[in-house]
């Protein structure tokens, strides 16, 4: 019965969710539980983006509920994930608290207003603190961006890994 109960109620998450994703986590050298790798977020559409603004964005109507699994990540005797033995440690439906949100707004803003100065060929991690615009796609990939005829690399939102860490602690 308690499966069954599960089972019900995910799929009940899940259609509320835009977004599902898994995310590692592993034991860092100090001891502590730490995100394996940022949570992509889908592709930024620099000519569709800028014309919108945070609550319209494609980003927004996407993720403004995450259901996020957080897994143990083992790897096996060959040094490969050994998929067999990951354990859910953690499940949370994340909805960003509003301190988190005026900075993700910003963090939008930024990518945004480089996108509008034609400068998403400049687009960097480092430019944003939560809310990323992470390299995406085959190595070299670029797209056209609307201001500028210098093509910009293939990007996808994402929340950076520390920011990750935080939610599963």
């Amino acid at each position: 019965m308690d499966f069954l109960y599960t089972l019900f109620s995910l799929n009940i998450l899940i259609g509320f969710c835009k977004i599902v994703t898994i995310i590692y986590i592993i034991e860092n050298a100090s001891d502590q539980i730490v995100a394996k790798e940022r949570i992509s977020l889908g592709m930024i559409n620099y000519n569709s983006e800028v014309t919108k603004d945070f609550y319209e964005s494609s980003f927004w109507k996407k993720n403004n509920k995450l259901l996020i699994f957080f897994y143990t990540y083992v790897l096996g005797a060959n040094n490969k994930p050994d998929d067999a033995n990951f354990r859910i440690e953690r499940t949370v439906l994340h909805e960003s608290s509003e301190k988190d949100l005026e900075i993700i707004k910003k963090d939008w803003d930024v990518i945004r207003n480089k996108i509008k100065m034609g400068q998403a060929d400049e687009l960097s991690e480092r430019d944003t603190n939560i809310l990323g615009a992470a390299t995406k796609g085959a190595p070299g990939a670029t797209r056209s961006q609307p201001f500028s005829d210098i093509p910009a690399k293939t990007r996808a939102y994402s929340l950076k890994k520390g920011y990750v860490t935080s939610l599963v602690r």
